[in-house]
C-alpha cells in the first residue's frame, strides 16, 4: 500500500491523452492508495499542477497534441518548487532516442504501454522512496 504525507494520500497527477488510459491509470492508482488528479494534454496539465502544488509524482504520456511530454517535462523542471518532482514518462515508443531525450529533459524513468498494474505500483513506490529526504 502507498505511503501518505499525514493524514493525506500521496498526490499523482497523470497526463495522457486517450481517455481510456487516463481512466485505467486512475483505478490502479487510486487502488494502490493515491490520490489523481488527471490532464489530456500538457497545458491542461500546467494548470494542474498550479491548482495542485502539493503533487509528489507526475506520470505524462510522451505523445500528446498541444505539448508533448517532452516539452511537459522541461516545463515542470522551470518551475519553482518543482525541480525535483518525480516524472515517470508513460510511452508505447521504444525508441532509444526518444527515452533518452526524455530522459536529459529531466524524466525520472518510464513505463511502457500496456502498462500491469502491479508493476506500475512497484516502480512509484521505488521512485518515491527514492526521491524522499532521508530519515534522520
Amino acid at each position: 500500500m502507498c505511503r501518505s504525507t499525514g493524514e493525506q494520500p500521496i498526490k499523482i497527477l497523470v497526463v495522457d491523452d486517450a481517455a481510456t488510459v487516463v481512466e485505467q491509470l486512475t483505478a490502479n492508482l487510486r487502488g494502490g492508495g493515491y490520490d489523481v488528479v488527471t490532464a489530456h494534454d500538457g497545458l491542461e496539465a500546467k494548470l494542474r499542477l498550479r491548482e495542485h502544488p502539493d503533487t509528489q509524482l507526475a506520470i505524462v504520456d510522451l505523445h500528446m497534441p498541444r505539448m508533448d511530454g517532452q516539452e511537459l517535462v522541461e516545463h515542470i523542471r522551470d518551475i519553482n518548487g518543482l525541480e525535483d518532482l518525480p516524472i515517470v514518462v508513460l510511452t508505447t515508443d521504444k525508441a532509444p532516442a526518444n527515452l533518452d531525450k526524455a530522459m536529459s529533459k529531466g524524466a525520472t524513468g518510464w513505463i511502457l504501454k500496456p502498462h500491469d498494474p502491479e508493476r506500475l505500483l512497484q516502480a512509484i513506490e521505488r521512485i518515491l522512496d527514492a526521491a524522499s529526504p532521508a530519515e534522520p
